[in-house]
């Protein structure tokens, strides 16, 4: 993904920071082709929010080139690379620009892959007449083990804490937003080097206004000191004040949907009454809808609503002293996942088949048609004299061996 903020966006290589070897190793890469020389693809490879993407768009802007990109979330199937790639591949744009080919996030892309996919990727490698360029996070992910030998690979680091710091600030400065020091080594500590992350917090921030230190300190998660589960859970139901339950969120260094779903399971433990319990069931959910809204928009300004409801809305919704007569439960959210991730593998599995003959996607196979094949399957098994015949039978007409068939039945 490239640096798509409103705060901050590459226009030219020259803005890619931390990473000058790679993009010098493009730019060069960028020379040999405007001179006639027949270059291997490149993959920039490397973490995310390091600039692979930035790098590919700022190199198509400086050279003039038609940018032609194929991400995960355009991709069905391989007719999606011959359909919409190899024409690229062969041709220049209408206005008579060399195009570019960009296959984003390709370690993601092949996940959804079908079986010629792979080909498919060979034969617009073999066959392009202008520029391709990949990016992945991990160069030896044995999903594109294909391509190794195909490529040149450039890679990215993580930007290191002085230049992410100073790219920080730069950007604070240019679009005036109000912050300290401090906040700037949290933000830097915080992303680890990814500056997708370093700058959906400053864009957090930038929204803060007046509550810049509740939200430097709340929804940021910028804290001195940590606390173990259990005594987030006790801050949040034993708390009086709106100030205390905010303080329990940033005391914790649980992630927020982890922190929720202890509280979720946790409620019923200590509020009996039952409109305390609908209560703060109501905030808790609340607290949950800016979650995902946070996360679909990219507007991390709602984390600041969702810290208030699932703290201090939750330790507020009660009219009665929380009981401490049972102890905090795992989430069964969580444990349940666990307990069903081979049943679940084994499900996916079968959809794989199947999907070739219902036509449909592997989530609603296993949703909505399995439950039906499981019914059919048992009455067949019921009525069958020899049980052997039913399982021959699935195997022959549908590719179905007999561990799948079980685990359809199994559900």
């Amino acid at each position: 993904m490239a640096y798509k903020f409103e705060l901050y966006r590459v226009e030219k290589l020259s803005d890619v920071i931390g990473n000058s070897a790679a993009v010098s190793a493009v730019k060069a890469y960028a020379m040999d082709i405007s001179r006639g020389v027949k270059k291997k693809p490149i993959m920039l490879f490397g973490p995310s929010g390091t600039g692979k993407t930035s790098t590919a768009y700022a190199l198509a802007h400086e050279m003039g080139w038609n940018l032609v990109e194929l991400n995960a979330s355009d991709y069905r199937d391989s007719a999606s690379i011959l359909t919409k790639l190899m024409p690229a591949a062969m041709s220049r744009s209408l206005f008579g620009k060399m195009n570019m080919i960009l296959l984003d996030e390709i370690d993601e892309l092949v996940a959804r892959f079908d079986s010629g996919a792979n080909k498919a990727i060979i034969d617009l490698i073999e066959s392009a007449r202008c520029p391709v360029v990949f990016t992945a996070n991990d160069f030896w992910d044995k999903k594109i083990s294909f391509l190794r030998t195909r490529v040149e690979p450039v890679a990215y680091r993580r930007v290191a804490s002085f230049s992410a710091a100073a790219l920080v600030e730069r950007v604070a400065k240019a679009n005036a937003i109000k912050i300290d020091g401090d906040a700037v080594k949290a933000i830097v500590v915080r992303s680890n080097g990814d500056m997708r992350s370093a700058m959906n917090d400053l864009a957090v921030i930038e929204g803060a206004g007046d509550m810049y230190d509740d939200i430097v300190y709340n929804a940021l998660g910028m804290r001195d000191r940590k606390s173990d589960i259990f005594s987030v859970l006790d801050k949040v139901f034993y708390s009086n004040t709106v100030s205390a339950a905010l303080r329990a969120i940033a005391d914790s260094d649980v992630d927020n949907d982890m922190l929720m779903k202890w509280i979720d399971e946790n409620i019923p433990k200590r509020y009996k009454d039952r409109r305390d319990l609908h209560e703060a069931f109501m905030n808790l959910a609340l607290a949950s809808i800016f979650y995902t809204r946070a996360f679909r928009s990219q507007n991390y300004g709602y984390w600041r609503y969702m810290n208030v409801m699932m703290s201090a809305g939750v330790a507020l919704s009660k009219t009665q002293y929380p009981s401490k007569a049972e102890r905090y439960s795992f989430p069964k959210a969580i444990s349940s996942l666990s307990a069903t991730k081979e049943l679940r593998g084994s499900n996916k599995v079968v959809a794989i088949k199947l999907k070739r003959i219902i036509h449909s996607n592997s989530k609603d196979i296993v949703s909505t048609y399995l439950p039906l094949i499981r019914e059919i399957i048992k009455s067949a098994l019921k009525l069958a004299a020899d049980k052997g015949d039913v399982y021959d039978a699935l195997e022959s007409g549908y590719g179905l061996d007999k561990k799948d068939v079980d685990a359809i039945l199994k559900g």
